[in-house]
C-alpha cells in the first residue's frame, strides 16, 4: 500500500492507532479466571470481546472520546 513512511513502527512521527483493552470490565462478555495468562485473556478478547472492553482508543496518537 506504500504507507511505510507513515505507519508500521513505533518511530516518532508515524501515525499511532491503539485500543487499551480491559478484560475485566463491568458487563464484559469475557469470563476471567485467576489462572488466565495474558495470552489467554488476549485470545478471549479476540474471540468474544467487544466495545465494553475498550478503556481508551487512540487515533493518530490522540485519545478519542468513547460514547457513553
Amino acid at each position: 500500500m506504500g504507507l511505510g513512511e507513515t505507519i508500521g513502527t513505533f518511530e516518532v512521527g508515524k501515525d499511532f492507532d491503539a485500543v487499551l483493552v480491559n478484560t475485566a470490565a463491568r458487563n464484559s462478555p469475557l469470563d476471567s479466571f485467576e489462572r488466565d495468562t495474558i495470552e489467554t485473556k488476549f485470545e478471549k478478547y479476540l474471540f468474544v470481546g467487544d466495545d465494553r472492553n475498550h478503556e481508551k482508543i487512540f487515533i493518530q496518537g490522540r485519545e478519542a472520546r468513547l460514547p457513553e
